[in-house]
């Protein structure tokens, strides 16, 4: 919340006030419109950010991040603002949170609604080949089925991650079947 409500929210608000001031107002109407609207809706998650900063962090967590959100700010300044027109503040940028290298692991982890961390308290297979079982609780179960399986990011992710040193030449394609970027092997 800190990042983006204390930071992230108030700079985006910036840079489209930056482009709304900038941008030739009869040239470019449309996209003076977008932005006059965007800055409406920015400027309202901007004070229920603010509120819920105040109301959800306290003034320790806020000294805990305090490092990090200066990082954070030292980069938008190196950046130029978010959107790269205000002068460069050239500054080393450290390493916060990726400092120490992320250890992964292969143990699939869920969040407390998921008891079942393998997707197989309920054998959905079973269920959706029986011709007994009408097709509006078979739907549901596919349902069900989609929104519990992540195996096969994680899978993937591991994948990505223990493969070091080597270009990455995996694509998804539309038709949902894994294939290689042309001109890789």
């Amino acid at each position: 919340m800190l990042g983006i409500y204390g930071e992230m929210v108030p700079a985006i608000l910036e840079a489209i006030q930056r482009l709304q001031r900038d941008t030739h107002k009869l040239f470019d109407h449309p996209t003076v419109r977008v932005c006059r609207f965007a800055d409406l809706e920015l400027r309202e998650i901007a004070q229920y950010g603010a509120k819920a900063i105040d109301c959800l962090t306290t003034e320790a967590q806020r000294e805990d991040l305090s490092p990090w959100l200066g990082l954070l700010r030292d980069a938008l300044a190196a950046a130029g603002a978010l959107d790269g027109t205000q002068p460069a503040i050239k500054k080393e940028l450290a390493a916060h949170f990726s400092a120490q290298p992320v250890q992964y692991s292969r143990t699939p982890r869920r969040d407390q609604r998921f008891k079942d961390s393998y997707n197989m308290g309920v054998n959905a297979e079973a269920m959706l080949f029986d011709p007994n079982i009408a097709a509006q609780p078979k739907t549901l179960m596919l349902y069900f089925k989609r929104m519990r399986e992540i195996d096969v990011p994680e899978m993937m992710s591991s994948i990505l991650v223990e493969t070091k040193d080597k270009p990455c030449n995996i694509t998804w394609t539309c038709r949902g079947s894994f294939g290689t970027r042309p001109g890789t092997q």
